[in-house]
């Protein structure tokens, strides 16, 4: 058999006269097919490290979108940047302050626009970035510094926060995060 799985044709075979295959014949169909069967396990194996290599690409270049977004959401937090803020959080937006507050994303965007709260600094740190799909995960820490009707006050918290592509683009589906507890300083510490 050739490579597109026809018989071979012999001399004999030619002519219109037909002779039993000789077993040299024979082993060439043999060796053929052996070799069409080894470029069709190369061929496979070479398209399942493409797709793999693919794939590992994609994710890479999604975890760099996401914290990009990251980094862009926090900026516009401090800077109460409504557009961009509408632009990445999802209009279904579950976000859950760390006093356990729930709002939505027209919640946060009304607190943002007025004077009552503004974020002064979001320092993130330890981000962790995991991909699934359509489906990203944020885990990560970040220093906190606002200034609420009139008071500032700083923290640490920690924070799951959930991307999903919607219409082609990462948004916002979630946040949740937990204040940090207050450590004494290392002076503090040593007084007692």
């Amino acid at each position: 058999m050739d490579h597109a799985g026809r018989p071979i044709e012999n001399a004999c075979t030619r002519f219109g006269k037909s002779f039993p295959p000789s077993p040299l014949h024979k082993d060439l169909n043999k060796e053929s097919d052996e070799g069409s069967m080894k470029s069709s396990i190369t061929i496979a194996l070479s398209m399942v490290c493409w797709l793999t290599n693919a794939q590992a690409q994609m994710t890479v270049v999604a975890e760099t979108e996401i914290r990009n977004l990251e980094n862009e959401r926090f900026h516009a937090m401090e800077k109460s940047d409504v557009v961009t803020l509408d632009r990445i959080l999802s209009d279904d937006l579950i976000y859950t302050h760390a006093n356990g507050l729930r709002q939505s994303k027209f919640d946060v965007i009304g607190v943002l626009s007025s004077s009552d709260m503004k974020y002064e600094s979001i320092k993130p740190y330890d981000i962790r970035v995991r991909v699934y799909n359509d489906t990203a995960i944020v885990a990560g820490r970040a220093s906190i510094k606002i200034k609420a009707h009139g008071e500032e006050e700083s923290f640490e918290i920690c924070y799951l926060d959930v991307y999903a592509k919607q219409e082609a683009r990462w948004q916002m589906i979630a946040w949740q995060s937990s204040r940090l507890p207050t450590l004494p300083s290392p002076l503090e510490r040593n007084a007692t």
